[in-house]
């Protein structure tokens, strides 16, 4: 079987508008010239802004906390209007939006001036009721998108030291359970509106409990491909086996052998540590913690998963890559960079593996 690279940044490459702007994607942008002229225009504007806040303190702590919250979700927020709203696609929309955040910044200065200045103004600047106000339409928005989200899905951890609950929202009963990290993973099995922000149901990492994280720290994936079967294989796989080996342990106790290495990964410029967990009913690969390779060889706990037969698979997931005659079937989920590979001996199913992968 050909071996396969495992790309850890590029896992959500294909999510589109569903996700915030990472920092690659934020460096590909910058290789585009009419991007980094407005990129330039803001960082000219910024300085200038902080510049004449200099010796109002208020003031400027009020425009760098709004700035802040611009980067970390109005931008995302604007971009992503300008693409459902404007058709843009998405390198014009974060090129105007950062163009207006660029000429909005001397108003934004002068309002926070202002309104320092004015010490029995106790109303909020007016950038800042704009900011409010954008928060939540964002708000809105997401619970729109939730909607019409299918389940379960993909999500990724978009905050650091998040706060996992037993129950959606921050009510007296909702109790703090857990905490995710950034680029944590998680399968989302459902989502729920409270009061305008939306909440998202995770399978248990740990344990089969379920846990619930505030939408506005998720990226969700929303490709064409969630309802198909394959998508749903690669998604009870996870809901069984998680995303990292505590899961594992948790279901599948102590492995009976661990053996570590690493490699070369060339995109990402560095070495990368792959641990390899070896239980008697399968093989769990890791890079850098995160599961990237399942191997199922003791298959009668999962053959309810693709079937029994050669027939089984075809039907359940449809026509193979490659011959369907040979004595194995290839599928890919290419918006994930993920494989799967059925192998059978007098036509039954002896194994069964799945791969996240980059070809190297």
């Amino acid at each position: 079987m050909k071996k396969f690279l495992l790309a850890l940044s590029l896992v959500f490459v294909c999510c589109a508008n569903a996700f915030a702007l990472s920092d690659n994607e934020y460096a590909q942008l910058m290789k585009n010239a009419e991007f980094k002229r407005a990129d330039q225009a803001l960082s000219r504007a910024w300085k200038e802004a902080q510049r004449k806040l200099a010796k109002n303190k208020t003031a400027l702590n009020n425009l760098r906390k709004d700035q802040r919250e611009w980067v970390a979700r109005g931008r995302d927020s604007e971009a992503e209007d300008f693409m459902d709203i404007e058709g843009y696609s998405k390198l014009k929309a974060y090129t105007v939006a950062t163009e207006e955040r660029a000429a909005y910044l001397p108003e934004l200065a002068n309002q926070y001036l202002e309104g320092s200045n004015n010490s029995n103004n106790n109303k909020k600047p007016q950038a800042q009721t704009k900011t409010d106000e954008r928060l939540k339409q964002q708000a809105q928005n997401q619970a729109k998108a939730q909607a019409k989200l299918e389940y379960p899905t993909f999500g990724i951890c978009t905050g650091s030291n998040v706060r996992l609950r037993n129950m959606p929202g921050t009510g007296s009963d909702s109790k703090v359970v857990g905490r995710a990290d950034k680029n944590d993973r998680f399968v989302i099995v459902s989502g729920k509106d409270i009061k305008g922000d939306v909440w998202y149901e995770l399978a248990g990492q740990e344990s089969d409990e379920r846990v619930w994280i505030s939408g506005q720290f998720m990226n969700v994936y929303n490709g064409s491909d969630v309802t198909s079967p394959l998508f749903k294989l690669t998604m009870a796989l996870h809901t069984l086996f998680g995303f990292k080996p505590e899961r594992a342990k948790a279901v599948l106790g102590e492995p009976k052998n661990i053996t570590s290495d690493t490699f070369f990964f060339d995109p990402a410029g560095r070495e990368l540590r792959e641990d390899t967990y070896e239980y008697s009913e399968c093989t769990l690969r890791y890079v850098e913690g995160v599961l990237m390779h399942i191997e199922l060889s003791a298959l009668d706990s999962f053959r309810n998963l693709f079937g029994e037969n050669r027939e089984d698979v075809i039907n359940n997931f449809g026509k193979p890559l490659e011959d369907e005659n040979s004595d194995s079937l290839n599928y890919e989920l290419k918006s994930l960079n993920q494989a799967l590979l059925f192998e059978f001996e007098d036509d039954r199913i002896v194994r069964v593996t799945w791969d996240e992968y980059m070809d190297g």
